[in-house]
This record gives structure tokens, sequence and C-alpha cells, in this order.
């Protein structure tokens, strides 16, 4: 919404509230169905919902927890050079949790190397074969079945 909407101008959008201020209103402006616009009008967008926190290693996901910051490695998690820079780059950017895409016996064998070569918190996404699920729990910290 623009300076000049209905109800005034946008001051603020969080935890699902959008807080139109009557801010800069002519005398005698009105707002929505003719109402004259109170000095903050909130209206509830997406009610929140709650959650459980769980934990990857010491990151507590979820729940009261701070935001986790997540990204994913965009390479063939065969493709082991590849593979092993995206992590170190994202590891270094800050990330708190680094996806890694799973698709064969291959990419877990893989994975198994890349392991070695990393500290950080790693999550293994599993497209569409939930049967490696157990042959790479043991490299990764979290396990994601879409």
């Amino acid at each position: 919404m623009s300076s000049r909407g209905m109800s005034g101008p946008v001051v603020g959008r969080g935890a699902g509230n959008l807080e139109l201020a009557a801010a800069g209103r002519r005398a005698g402006a009105t707002g929505p169905a003719g109402r004259r616009p109170s000095a903050i009008l909130t209206r509830r967008m997406i009610p929140p919902r709650k959650t459980r926190t769980i934990h990857v290693r010491d990151l507590p996901i979820g729940g009261s927890a701070p935001i986790a910051v997540q990204s994913m490695a965009a390479t063939r998690t065969r493709d082991l050079e590849a593979t092993a820079r995206q992590l170190r780059l994202i590891h270094a950017a800050g990330a708190d949790l680094i996806r890694v895409a799973v698709d064969s016996k291959e990419d877990v064998a893989a994975l198994a190397k890349l392991r070695e070569g990393t500290t950080a918190r790693l999550s293994v996404d599993l497209q569409e074969n939930y049967r490696l699920a157990e042959l790479v729990a043991p490299h990764v910290d979290k396990v994601r079945y879409n």
C-alpha cells in the first residue's frame, strides 16, 4: 500500500500484523468504509502457529527459538569437489544448518566423504527415495523427507 492508501502510510509489518498509521492525513480525510482512521489500525493477517522446539545437534528450531539460517547446496552431491566447496562457503557465511540432497546410493557414499571434511550441521533432503534414510542417518544431523 502506498503512502496515499485508504488508511494512511504503512508503518510496519511483523508477527502477522499489518499496521496502518493515520499520520500525514489531511483534516477530514476518511479511511476504509468512510470511517475516520484512528492513530493505528491493526489487523491480524496470519495467525501465529504454535510449534514445538526440536534440536538439530545443539541448534534449537521452532517454538520460541530464534530463526535458524538454513541454506542448501545447489550441486550434485556426488560431485565431491563442488559440493565440498559449497559446504565451506555456506558454513563460512554463517548458516546454522546446511541441506544436502541425496537421491541415490552414490550420493550416500559421497555424503559420507563430505561429512569427514566438515563440522557443519548437515540435513539431508530425501526427495523420492525414503529407503535411503537408514543409510544416510549416520552421516547427518537431520533427515528431511519431502
